[in-house]
C-alpha cells in the first residue's frame, strides 16, 4: 500500500491501513503493543474483554428507546473576546465550550492556521482558506494556554516560508473535558441542516443505551460506505476526499477518512463524544474514530479497516492527532 508523506496539516494522512479485529482494542492498550509480545498479548486479551462488552449482546434490548432526534451544537463567534486585523479574526469567546472561531479573508491561498498548547507542546498546523464566516477549531489538549496564529506566505522568502499575521494566546478552562468532541468543527462539519444529520433519527430508533447508539452508527457507516481502494492506494488523488457529509453519504465509497468524518458526524449528533483520529499504523497513516460510552470509557472503532477484505488485519494504533 502506498505510503503516504504527513503533511502539516495531516487532514487525509496515507490513507486505509488493514482490517482491524471486532471488537477493538481501546487506543491506550494498544500503544503498548510494541513492547514485549507476550507482555503484548495480554494487554491486548484484557483490553479486548473489555471492548467485547460493547458488541457482545447488544442485539438483546431491554426498555425504553431513547430519544434520537439529532442535537447539533452549534459554534459561534460571539465577539466578546477577540484579537483581529482588517483581514483576519480570532474569536475565543466560548474557548470554554473547547473551540475557538477564525475567519480568514486575505489575499493569499496559502495561508495557515497553528494551533499550539503550551501543557503539552502540540502543535496543530492547518490549511487556512479564505472565509467572511468564522470557521471552528477545537482545542485538542484539552484545558490549558494557546497561542493560537494565523501565517501567510512571505512573497521574497517563497510559498513554504511563513510569517505570522496576527497571535492571540487564550486561556482555556473547559466547562467540560469532553466539549471539544461534540461540537461540530473544521474537518468534522455538519449543521442541523446536513441532509444526514437531520435524517438520522431512524438509525438509533431501537438503541436504549449510549452503547446501542455506538453499535447503531458504527453499523450505518459499515453498511452503507464502500472502501474505494482507487482512492486509497493512490497519492494522486487524495484531494478529492470529502469531508462533506452528505456527499459521503450520497456517493457511498471513501477511505478511512470518509468513514471517520461520517462516523464522528452521528455520534456527535446524538451527544456522544466522538473523537476524530490521525495516526501511525503498520499499514501506514490512517483514520480512525474514538468514542467515549459511560461506563466503558473510550473505545476504539475503525469501520474503514473492518470494511476492507483486501488488507490484513491489525491491532496496533499509534494515535497522533486529534480533531
Amino acid at each position: 500500500m502506498a505510503q503516504h508523506s504527513k503533511e502539516s496539516c495531516k487532514l487525509i494522512g496515507a490513507l486505509l491501513g488493514v482490517k482491524a479485529l471486532r471488537p477493538f482494542v481501546s487506543p491506550r492498550a494498544m500503544l503498548y503493543c510494541s513492547s514485549s509480545s507476550l507482555f503484548s498479548f495480554f494487554i491486548v486479551a484484557f483490553a479486548m474483554f473489555g471492548t467485547w462488552n460493547i458488541f457482545f449482546g447488544e442485539s438483546i434490548r431491554i426498555g425504553t428507546p431513547l430519544d434520537s432526534t439529532p442535537v447539533v451544537l452549534e459554534p459561534f463567534a460571539a465577539g466578546v473576546d477577540l484579537s483581529y486585523t482588517a483581514t483576519c479574526v480570532i474569536d475565543a469567546s466560548n474557548a470554554q465550550d473547547g473551540y475557538v472561531m477564525v475567519a480568514y479573508m486575505g489575499a493569499s491561498d496559502s495561508a495557515k492556521l497553528q494551533i499550539a498548547c503550551h501543557c503539552n507542546q502540540s502543535v496543530y498546523t492547518y490549511n487556512l482558506p479564505y472565509s467572511t464566516e468564522h470557521l471552528a477549531f477545537p482545542f485538542s489538549s484539552g484545558s490549558g494556554i494557546y497561542t493560537v496564529t494565523i501565517f501567510e506566505p512571505d512573497p521574497q522568502l517563497g510559498e513554504d516560508m511563513h510569517n505570522p499575521v496576527l497571535s492571540k494566546v487564550i486561556e482555556v478552562a473547559l466547562f467540560d473535558e469532553l466539549s471539544p468532541f461534540l461540537y461540530p468543527n473544521h474537518l468534522v462539519w455538519f449543521t442541523p441542516d446536513t441532509q444526514a444529520i437531520e435524517g438520522s433519527a431512524g438509525i438509533f430508533a431501537n438503541a436504549r443505551s449510549e452503547r446501542h447508539v455506538v453499535v447503531d452508527a458504527y453499523n450505518f457507516v459499515l453498511n452503507n460506505i464502500e472502501i474505494d481502494l482507487e482512492m486509497a492506494n493512490d497519492e494522486t488523488k487524495s484531494g478529492s476526499h470529502s469531508r462533506n457529509i452528505d456527499v459521503i453519504v450520497e456517493e457511498g465509497k471513501g477511505t478511512c477518512l470518509e468513514y471517520a468524518v461520517l462516523l464522528t458526524a452521528l455520534l456527535r449528533s446524538q451527544q456522544v463524544p466522538a473523537k476524530l483520529v490521525f495516526g501511525d499504523t503498520p499499514g501506514g497513516y490512517h483514520a480512525w474514530v474514538s468514542a467515549y460510552i459511560r461506563g466503558f470509557g473510550w473505545v476504539l472503532l475503525d469501520p474503514a479497516n473492518e470494511a476492507s477484505t483486501s488488507l490484513k488485519r491489525q491491532l496496533i494504533y499509534k494515535e497522533d492527532l486529534v480533531f
